[in-house]
């Protein structure tokens, strides 16, 4: 990131005088940080299998938490256009697939 001038770059960002920008930025990397201490946490004190049913268990939840929060009423369904609507069809084939890889 020094050698090839990315690090100028993000300083050079025109929104780091913006607090809501910083405070956001701030409160992702505090996130992310704590996401993977518990992953690593949950790994050595339980095992990579844990992880991975917990993996699956977070991402149904996650799922789940986006068509309340949003009223996702997804379907295969015409969409305004008379195009087919897939959204329902792309996340359970995602979520099977993320299921069968974790198998």
């Amino acid at each position: 990131t020094l050698l090839n001038g990315e690090f100028e770059l993000a300083m050079d960002f025109p929104h780091w005088s913006n607090l809501g920008f910083v405070g956001t930025f701030l409160a992702s990397t505090l996130l992310a940080f704590v996401l993977n201490f518990s992953i690593f946490w949950n790994v050595a004190v339980n095992s990579a299998l844990t992880q991975s049913v917990s993996g699956q268990a977070k991402d149904f939840f996650t799922i789940l938490l986006g068509f309340v929060l949003f009223s996702d009423r997804s379907s295969i369904r015409l969409d305004d256009d008379g195009r087919l609507d897939l959204n329902l069809l792309g996340i359970s084939l995602g979520f099977f697939a993320s299921l069968a890889y974790a198998a």
